[in-house]
């Protein structure tokens, strides 16, 4: 249900402006990684750093 998460996430996001923390990066980039989908995690991961959200070490595990 990866694509419903991530629907999910650019939503929150661009149509209702909530700004996701640290928990919720890492918890979208952890589905993607574990799917194989790694540009889509690298990208959420450069968009994380560009939004001034600073990754942590869950984020990096």
């Amino acid at each position: 249900m990866m694509d419903d998460a991530f629907k999910l996430f650019k939503e929150m996001v661009f149509e209702k402006g909530i700004l996701p923390n640290v928990i919720t990066y890492t918890s979208v980039i952890h589905g993607l990684c574990n799917l194989g989908r790694w540009d889509e995690a690298s990208k959420l991961l450069e968009e994380m750093e560009d939004e001034k959200t600073s990754p942590d070490v869950p984020t990096f595990s």
